[in-house]
């Protein structure tokens, strides 16, 4: 759903658990908390605080450890 960025919790190169928070939405007048589906490492973040957002818009770029 199309929403405004709240907050963006990782950055390039970190590590990340299956079920970690990653960012927030306001979509609605709804905090969102997305998280990850996998064990990694954040790859690219596509995105700032502020930033409007669309439905299934890539927002955070995470790499599975192998």
């Amino acid at each position: 759903m199309d929403g405004v960025v709240v907050d963006v919790l990782v950055k390039e190169g970190d590590p990340v658990a299956c079920g970690d928070v990653i960012a927030i939405i306001d979509a609605m007048k709804m905090e969102h908390m997305l998280k990850s589906s996998i064990d990694g490492h954040v790859e690219k973040v596509l995105t700032t605080t502020g930033n409007q957002v669309k439905a299934q818009q890539l927002l955070v770029q995470l790499k599975q450890f192998t």
